[in-house]
């Protein structure tokens, strides 16, 4: 670790140019890959498909979704200009298309909990509360009910993830600080 750490140091410092020219052209390629619309979608879809990450972001938007849609039918904008406004309330890009296509779905006549379901990005418990909702006259509330069922099902994972990952630090630092203790002696 240490003639690692010391032969890219001297690397470094003798082809000092190149290193602030591949610093450089990295800053510049994530300030142009930030803006790029077709970057942002692949990385959204990947942030999805990733095991733990994927989950929250899930659930951070599923709930976003039921609380942004049940605060504006609750105050009166319509089906669809709540869908549309929602939309733009998300901030994975995944899940502002499949809104916009729900919108789409629904100003043609297909219910929202029917549009949620073929999406396959809601929860089965959002999509049966949303139906409930749709039948009962009471979908401002059903979607508050899924909000917070979302939110606090995100808050525990956080809560796991946090408790798991001080261990798991506590050893990482252990072995890292052993392995320099050893590569010393």
């Amino acid at each position: 670790v240490l003639r690692f750490m010391s032969s890219m140091q001297a690397l470094a410092t003798a082809h000092w140019h190149v290193t602030a020219l591949a610093l450089g052209a990295l800053t510049l390629a994530a300030m142009v890959l930030r803006h790029d619309a077709g970057f942002q979608a692949a990385r959204d879809r990947l942030v999805l498909r990733l095991p733990v990450i994927g989950r929250l972001t899930s659930l951070r938007e599923t709930g976003r979704f039921c609380r942004t849609m049940s605060a504006l039918l609750k105050s009166g904008v319509p089906l669809l200009d709540a869908l549309r406004s929602t939309a733009r309330v998300l901030t994975n890009g995944v899940y502002c298309e499949a809104t916009g296509t729900l919108a789409g779905a629904v100003a043609e006549g297909a219910t929202l909990s029917q549009q949620m379901q073929s999406s396959k990005l809601y929860s089965e418990l959002s999509v049966r509360l949303a139906a409930v909702g749709e039948k009962t006259g009471q979908l401002d509330d059903m979607l508050a009910r899924a909000a917070a069922i979302h939110e606090a099902m995100l808050e525990r994972d956080v809560d796991r993830l946090t408790r798991l990952i001080g261990p798991v630090l506590t050893v990482f630092v252990g072995l890292f600080t052993g392995g320099l203790i050893l590569s010393v002696m």
